[in-house]
């Protein structure tokens, strides 16, 4: 119910004031259920501000709050206050301060690391005495070490090292080690059984190949270590039906993340290695999903456009324009996804110019001036499509959108 009062942007000091009240009275329960509940809503809408306003609002009650909570109940589970603050940490206060402004991705790092430790160690002490959320804070931990590949990965940013580090992470802890073996696997689901490894093994796989210029330099001690061989065997004992739900999400990320790997690969068939990796990746999180309109469904032809857009030629270019258009017509209520393939689609448009038009000698210079006029028609509506959403247009997209104006402009300047 609480996710319905606030949808648009226009109502934001309504929910604030209702949030500023609630805590006034001390009514905490109430503030963190409403704000947990609008999290996802302030998310999907790519309202980051709001997001983080209400997320520290949540952090002020479970702060304020000298008793332990009663029963706070989400999608019908019910959350701890370590829980909510690792969560907090991890995507409200983190992952939302790098998508708000990329400028503070190094602040992002920190929070998204500060809930991971304290997830890590929460799991870890919950283990000890057979809590069943244990598993719960291990997966809010693998969370986190998927939104630092993503910061990291990102081509303004130039971290690239320090984001194959975290998944190299990541794949240790859902392969048992297994990936220490076998530095190519995909599936890891396939294999339970734990790999015993000592401390330097365990080292010298994660920093191979990756040398002294990281970010996260220090992040490799003994103290992580230890704890890594912990979350390994934490990992080891979730039910499979439990790894089954993270994995595939994870599935998701090992792809999205190959597709930003691709765009700074030079070498041709280390660039092939990785868009069929990917690919491999993309088909096992869609697994066996066949209705179209689900958010699965959705994610994964998202992926397979971005792959299809690594190989692009004048040949295939114009049903990928129509694959991706389709794909936007699906988007309706996953922003990220609509501002995802529509800046996608914005390159797409260019690259077909580059393709099709630029070189094409059989066409007059006014042909090609007409091509480019359409094109700039194109790209203008589909920034006019995005402004009839109620949300915050994505500086992304706007970007993109600014460089394919001035490079159709250039080129209509030329001829």
């Amino acid at each position: 119910v609480y996710a319905i009062i606030l949808l648009s942007y226009k109502n934001k000091i309504s929910v604030m004031s209702i949030l500023d009240n609630e805590l006034k009275n001390r009514h905490y329960e109430n503030v963190i259920i409403m704000g947990l509940q609008l999290s996802n809503v302030m998310f999907n809408t790519n309202q980051n501000a709001n997001r983080i306003r209400i997320g520290k609002k949540v952090e002020e009650a479970i702060l304020s709050c000298d008793r332990e909570l009663g029963e706070i109940i989400i999608d019908g589970k019910e959350l701890s206050k370590d829980f909510i603050s690792v969560k907090l940490n991890i995507d409200d206060l983190g992952w939302s301060l790098y998508q708000l402004d990329k400028k503070k991705w190094a602040e992002a790092v920190e929070v998204i690391l500060k809930g991971v430790y304290s997830a890590e160690k929460m799991a870890i002490d919950l283990n000890a005495i057979n809590d069943s959320m244990s598993s719960d804070f291990l997966n809010m931990a693998l969370k986190g070490y998927r939104h630092l590949v993503g910061i990291f990965l990102d081509s303004d940013i130039k971290k690239i090292k320090d984001g194959i580090l975290i998944e190299k992470i990541i794949k240790t802890i859902i392969s048992s080690g297994n990936i220490l073996r076998n530095h190519n696997l995909t599936d890891f689901l396939s294999d339970a059984t734990i790999v015993e490894h000592d401390d330097l093994t365990l080292k010298t796989y994660l920093l191979n190949g990756i040398d002294d210029d990281l970010y996260l330099k220090d992040f490799i001690d003994n103290e992580f270590l230890s704890r890594m061989k912990n979350i390994i065997k934490i990992y080891n004992k979730i039910e499979i039906q439990v790894k089954s739900k993270a994995v595939s999400d994870l599935y998701y990320s090992f792809s999205r993340n190959n597709v930003k790997l691709i765009k700074s690969e030079p070498d041709p068939q280390a660039k092939s290695n990785l868009i069929q990796e990917a690919k491999i990746f993309a088909d096992l999180y869609k697994g066996s999903e066949k209705n179209h309109k689900s958010k699965r469904w959705i994610r994964y032809r998202s992926l397979i456009n971005e792959l299809n857009f690594a190989n692009v030629n004048k040949n295939n270019i114009s049903n990928l324009i129509h694959e991706i258009t389709d794909t936007i017509m699906q988007c309706t209520t996953r922003t990220d996804l609509l501002y995802r393939n529509s800046t996608l689609l914005v390159h797409t448009l260019a690259k077909q110019f580059e393709l099709s038009v630029k070189s094409n000698s059989t066409l007059t210079v006014g042909q090609k001036k007409e091509k480019i006029q359409l094109s700039l028609t194109k790209i203008n509506k589909i920034k006019e499509d995005l402004k009839r959403v109620d949300v915050i247009i994505d500086s992304d997209f706007l970007q993109s959108h600014k460089s394919a104006k001035s490079y159709f402009k250039k080129e209509m300047n030329s001829l």
